[in-house]
């Protein structure tokens, strides 16, 4: 009996040191503290960039109509300024010329209470949706551009606005697609830029924390694994580091 109690006690004894052995640098890597702050600090980041993102892609669709209505008023106040002086009006080759540089299919501007059609194309088809851009909120531009995002591409738009100060108001009828493949390369570009950021950050956290925390704290756990195998060798106490921080105290 007493030899089967101490085969028992001797095998106890070696598994404990088995995993005593273990602990010390062989954390599976998914396990390190330092792997779970890289990738808690590439979410911080990513986070961060989606809020960014949400403002900025509603901005974003927000100047590119913005800028198709400046577009088509300039041709706007150009014509009326050349009729003015005895020019022609735009003909239907103009008319289409000036269609196709804007991709619309409807053109118009309305100065001092009269609007004038400036071009039409002849397949110009049911307008599905309607943005009037000196009518939106902060809220109305988020949703507005998500909802491009997610629903739109082959909806027919009315876009609505002024233009300058001087009560100019300009309006176009066109296609969709291009306003969402912009918006998709747009994002496209910030998810990889977000990427980018957010992986540099994280390895600069990542080596900063190692430096400072991760080795020392890994070096105080090898040694208490030793110290707590055979407390009688002198050796195996731990050596002070100097260090005046938590880790310091530790030690």
């Amino acid at each position: 009996m007493q030899a089967e109690s101490a085969a028992s006690v001797q095998a106890v004894d070696r598994e404990g040191e088995g995993a005593v052995d273990a602990l010390p640098g062989r954390v599976v890597l998914s396990r390190r503290l330092s792997t779970r702050v890289l990738w808690l600090t590439m979410l911080a980041v990513m986070i961060a960039e989606v809020l960014i993102f949400v403002p900025s892609i509603a901005n974003f669709r927000n100047a590119w109509l913005l800028q198709k209505i400046e577009t088509a008023a300039v041709a706007g106040l150009t014509a009326e300024q050349a009729r003015a002086d005895g020019g022609p009006v735009l003909g239907p080759e103009q008319q289409a010329q000036l269609l196709r540089a804007l991709d619309a299919d409807l053109i118009a501007i309305a100065n001092e209470g009269a609007t004038r059609l400036l071009a039409r194309s002849e397949t110009l088809g049911p307008v599905d949706t309607q943005i009037d851009l000196g009518a939106q909120s902060a809220l109305q531009l988020i949703g507005g551009a998500f909802n491009t995002l997610l629903f739109g591409g082959d909806r027919m738009m009315r876009i609505v606005g002024p233009v300058g100060e001087e009560g100019i108001t300009a309006e176009v009828v066109m296609p969709e697609k291009k306003l969402v493949r912009a918006m998709l390369i747009y994002s496209r570009n910030i998810f990889v830029l977000s990427l980018a950021i957010a992986s540099f950050a994280a390895l600069l956290v990542f080596a900063a924390i190692s430096y400072l925390l991760i080795r020392p704290i890994r070096g105080m756990t090898r040694s208490m694994v030793r110290f707590g195998e055979n407390p009688a060798d002198a050796e195996r106490i731990i050596a002070p580091s100097g260090r005046r921080d938590e880790i310091g105290v530790a030690e």
